[in-house]
């Protein structure tokens, strides 16, 4: 389906605000690296969050005009408490369905996503496990899993697909491949740059008291991460779109510790909608495109050592140039 693939590259662009998608390579021998930074709260069992009190850095709210809502000033407190982070660990996961209407190939692609990263900002140290399954017309349910790692000078990726197996590849790691994993600074931009926060009360994430805000998102910072994230290809297909018409309904939600004023989950909910005009097609090929994600993040371990082990096939990773 045409059609669906290039619905399914802007879908994977949005998916790319939450973490870029790096297919890119790695391989080399057993070796250990480790972080010991402390900073934060919040510890973790499993995937959950769990409380903690210790060693958390007081928010300087005199720094922080009264005139705020509450809304914005816990979004502001946010901001300041994120800017102290060094190590943090999250947990994603999404699911996307989509649809296409009308024409000589309707259809619907379910896709779903879960990742784990664990990543040190000061040391610029990340591990990234990715695992994808779609279902796609007349394709079948497919399943794509991949794991990154980033030591400092080398960013190494492994990429399982079925009937090829894992290939490992690597990259020389420069400040342009750091930008695009920085998960922790591409949520807090979302924090900096909204033009509209609302309070929503308080829930308990993990057992930390959170307050919870919801956000409308600057449009320009929603479509610079998407445009960030595209090759050349992504971006002659989404060329010429104008993303805030395709954006229907969006939905994001902050839960910020109270003790720590630390982002703990984020949540989106996403509609888009696409007809032929907007995508430079003949209105013979499909009436409609509509896709629907829902995003849950989850942030834990702030300030805990962070090590990264690379497995032994990453000794044989292929070079590709940056």
């Amino acid at each position: 389906m045409k059609n669906a693939k290039k619905l399914l590259i802007i879908t994977l662009a949005l998916v790319s605000l939450i973490f870029p998608l790096s297919l890119f390579g790695c391989q080399g021998s057993e070796s250990t690296i480790t972080s010991t930074t402390t900073s934060t709260a919040a510890t973790t069992t499993e995937t959950t969050p769990i409380a903690s009190t210790t060693d958390v850095p007081p928010i300087n709210t005199s720094a922080i005009t009264s005139s705020l809502t509450p809304g914005q000033l816990l979004a502001a407190e946010a901001v300041e408490a994120s800017a102290s982070v060094k190590t943090f660990k999250m947990n994603m996961d999404m699911t996307m369905l989509t649809e296409v209407t009308g024409g000589e190939n309707p259809g619907v692609i379910n896709m779903s996503m879960s990742s784990q990263i664990e990543m040190d900002q000061q040391e610029k140290l990340m591990k990234m496990v990715l695992d994808i399954v779609m279902d796609i017309p007349d394709m079948g349910e497919q399943t794509v899993s991949t794991a990154s790692y980033l030591d400092g000078e080398w960013m190494y990726t492994m990429v399982n697909i079925p009937g090829f197996g894992d290939q490992w590849m690597k990259m020389r790691f420069d400040e342009a491949t750091w930008e695009e994993q920085d998960q922790f600074s591409q949520q807090v931009e979302f924090l900096e740059t909204a033009f509209g926060v609302t309070e929503k009360g308080t829930e308990t994430v993990g057992g930390l008291l959170c307050d919870v805000i919801e956000i409308q998102p600057d449009m320009a910072t929603l479509e610079k991460w998407v445009m960030a994230q595209q090759s050349d290809e992504s971006m002659s297909q989404l060329a010429g779109v104008d993303l805030s018409e395709v954006f229907k309904t969006f939905t994001i939600k902050y839960w910020i510790a109270r003790d720590s004023s630390l982002p703990v989950k984020f949540y989106m909910d996403v509609v888009m909608e696409m007809t032929p005009e907007d995508m430079g097609e003949s209105s013979d090929e499909f009436e409609k495109m509509t896709m629907e994600m829902t995003t849950t993040v989850l942030f834990f371990d702030y300030g805990e050592p962070v090590e990264i082990i690379l497995p032994p096939e990453a000794a044989n990773a292929q070079e590709i140039p940056n």
